[in-house]
């Protein structure tokens, strides 16, 4: 067993009105290339219904509704489970709702953040993660 530390190079955005910065990180879901947003402040990954459809994915059923920044209630469109969403040399199987309208193709919640034991530098827009590498023989 090997450890190897993966940096995802961060891209900062800066919202004028409340002059947030945001981690986006390069990823790439069955060789689409987009944006993830990288937010502490979520519970659950979030794609978009729009790159479901350009991907042609099958979302199963879903009726949950989750809340969004502005504090409005959402229902999902549907979930996704183990897409494989790559990011540097890491390749990591995500579950997902499904949102009608999203600011980014991918969001990244915490949960999975922590998962893979990635620590986000704001001041650097760098995100670092811990990644342990298993050798079967």
């Amino acid at each position: 067993m090997g450890r190897a530390v993966v940096n995802f190079a961060g891209k900062a955005k800066v919202h004028e009105e409340s002059m947030h910065r945001h981690l986006l990180v390069r990823a790439e879901v069955y060789s689409e290339s987009t944006m993830a947003l990288f937010d502490s402040g979520a519970v659950r990954n979030v794609m978009s219904h729009k790159m479901v459809k350009k991907l042609q994915l099958r979302t199963q059923p879903n009726k949950r509704s989750i809340k969004v920044a502005n504090c409005a209630s959402e229902n999902s469109v549907g979930i996704l489970n183990e897409v494989p969403i790559s990011m540097a040399e890491l390749v990591v199987p995500i579950d997902f709702l499904v949102q009608e309208e999203t600011s980014y193709d991918i969001h990244i919640g915490l949960p999975t953040m922590i998962q893979l034991r990635a620590r986000p530098d704001y001041y650097r827009m760098v995100l670092k993660t811990m990644v342990i590498i298993l050798k079967v023989s």
